[in-house]
């Protein structure tokens, strides 16, 4: 039984290669790169959700602090209108 795998990484042309184990070692080939692209996405997906993660509580935060200074600085004018400042 040829090994199929080191067929997968030589040229698949070679004179001694039956037909039947060339399309072997392509379909292995495929299958081996697929489970790789299924990993990498995995990944991306991963990554993807723990930036969204990250850029929504940091939005939350910036509206919260952005509402404590408009309130402060409503706070100001109401004191400098009144004279205390």
């Amino acid at each position: 039984m040829p090994n199929f795998k080191a067929l997968v990484d030589t040229d698949w042309t070679f004179p001694g290669n039956s037909h039947d184990e060339i399309r072997t070692a392509a379909l292995l080939d495929i299958a081996r790169n697929v489970r790789a692209m299924a990993s990498n996405y995995q990944s991306l997906i991963n990554d993807r959700d723990s930036y969204k993660r990250w850029y929504e509580r940091e939005r939350a935060t910036s509206e919260r602090l952005e509402r404590s200074v408009r309130s402060l600085r409503g706070a100001i004018t109401k004191l400098k209108k009144r004279g205390a400042i």
